[in-house]
This record gives structure tokens, sequence and C-alpha cells, in this order.
């Protein structure tokens, strides 16, 4: 099977030096080419494991701060009703959070494709179009 690299005509060094370079992926012909798609980071489903497992560490934390002397009326049990109330706002609230930082990351893993990645692009039709 032959394979087919295209190049400028000027670049005659790659035949005389047998070298082929791995190109970045910024240089490629195609602007959509290796971005990264992130919708999101977490379901919703796991926002609500997260708050809820952690709910009673929360609690007995909060709750051990607590004065002896407001104990009798700050229950560990009002506490903890008063913190369940509370998961729904930290559930939007933690979505949110993770929401904005979906473009910063998405950049990240673009910047990071384009430093460490190399794409050698081959074809093994000497007339193809996108190469």
């Amino acid at each position: 099977m032959s394979l087919f690299k295209y190049l400028d005509p000027d670049r005659t060094d790659v035949l005389r030096d047998a070298k082929i370079r791995f190109s970045s992926p910024v240089v490629l012909n195609d602007p959509f080419e290796l971005q990264p798609h992130i919708a999101g980071f977490a379901p919703p489903e796991w926002i609500d494991t997260q708050l809820t497992r952690s709910l009673p560490e929360v609690v007995e934390e909060s709750y051990s701060k607590v004065p002896p002397e407001l104990r009798p009326v700050l229950t560990k049990e009002a506490l903890t009703t008063f913190c369940e109330g509370l998961v729904p706002i930290a559930r939007r609230l933690a979505g949110e959070r993770l929401q904005l930082i979906v473009p910063a990351v998405r950049d990240l893993l673009k910047q990071k494709f384009d430093q460490l990645i190399g794409i050698l692009c081959l074809t093994e039709s000497p007339t193809d179009l996108l190469m």
C-alpha cells in the first residue's frame, strides 16, 4: 500500500533529509480539528449524591462549633433539617460554578493539545482534496 504526504513545492528538504514533521493542531486546515467538546463536568445526579453523602459530616462539624449554651435551642436535628433545606441551593450553585469553568478547561485542553500533540497526515489517494 502506498501512502502520500502533500507538501508545498518548496519543501524538497523533506525528500532530501528523509524527515517528516508531525504538525501541531494549530496548522491544520480544519479549524474544528481536535477541538475538545466539553458539555459539563458533573450531572445533577452526581452533585446530589455528593451533597447527600457529605451532609452528615457537615452537620457534625457545624454542630461541634455551636456553643454549649445554644445547643438546647439549636438541636442537631434542627441543624440537619436546615442543612437539608440548603441542598437545592447548593446543587444549583455547584452546577453554575462547574459550568463557569467549562470554557477555561476547554481553552486549557486546546492549548495543551497544540503544545503536546503532533499529527502526521497521510492518505492512500494521490488526489485527496482534503490533503
